[in-house]
């Protein structure tokens, strides 16, 4: 992907700038970015040992930085003391600007759907804890659903967040829902509804606080099946499709739609 390919560039920028002085100006900077470059080409999980190899240093030498970086959530530690580099640096280039690849490169496809569909469909993404709507693209109908870009929201409450959710790594799942203090009840449901998502390949339900309002999301997912973002259409039910219970039908078709605007695009 690009953002990984920007990364791994301005990290040996970085690097080779410093080399050229006879003394690193920052060498606790320097020894952090080598972390993050040699565990950016690692297809496993590498312990502190073997990170140490990898980099031809002592332990010792990066053990503290390691720790700080895990703390800080670049890094995830395995349970058996394995690291690996977590989503954090690509969700961090994805929202920056002028590095929003993604949301470029869905925009035709976001147009495709509302041309098709007459309904309106957003971007969103996964910023540390929380989903936020990053681009959006509305429906012409004079009744539409608009939601407010940048709007950060719980992910274990929307469907945009759920798909998400789905899409994480186990440990930064576990990380997460930690973080969310959810009781056993709603911890047993969510897991549930993620193995769902996860086996059907999107989420779709009815809105927990308007009558009428349905969401429809499908994972935006990189060549190696990494999901990067989700595309959610909002849809109003009318009276006449609520009465005839045509939302199933309503639904197939906005799915269809989106899957095919998705895979018409090269991400």
């Amino acid at each position: 992907m690009a953002c990984t390919t920007l990364l791994k560039l301005n990290i040996k920028i970085i690097i080779k700038s410093n080399k050229s002085n006879e003394k690193s100006q920052a060498p606790a900077l320097e020894k952090g970015l080598l972390i993050l470059e040699c565990l950016s080409d690692q297809p496993e999980p590498l312990t502190l040992s073997q990170l140490a190899v990898k980099m031809e240093r002592n332990v010792s030498e990066i053990q503290r930085m390691v720790n700080v970086l895990h703390g800080s959530g670049y890094l995830i530690r395995s349970a058996q003391g394995g690291y690996w580099l977590s989503s954090k640096l690509y969700r961090m280039a994805l929202r920056y600007p002028p590095y929003r690849d993604l949301e470029v490169l869905l925009r035709p496809a976001m147009y495709a759907f509302v041309d098709y569909t007459q309904e309106s469909v957003h971007l969103c993404l996964l910023q540390e804890t929380e989903m936020v709507v990053v681009a959006q693209v509305e429906s012409p109908k004079i009744a539409r659903i608009s939601l407010q870009l940048g709007q950060a929201q719980d992910p274990v409450e929307t469907v945009s967040g759920r798909v998400l959710l789905a899409g994480l790594p186990e440990q930064e799942l576990d990380i997460i829902l930690k973080k969310s203090a959810l009781n056993a009840k709603k911890l047993t449901w969510l897991k549930q509804r993620l193995a769902e998502i996860q086996e059907r390949g999107y989420e779709s339900m009815e809105s927990n606080v308007y009558s009428g309002v349905y969401d429809l999301g499908i994972p935006v997912k990189s060549a190696q099946g990494n999901v990067l973002a989700v595309l959610t259409t909002t849809w109003l039910a009318t009276k006449e499709v609520q009465a005839s219970n045509r939302q199933p039908t309503v639904e197939k078709a906005l799915l269809t739609a989106l899957q095919s605007a998705l895979e018409d695009c090269q991400i």
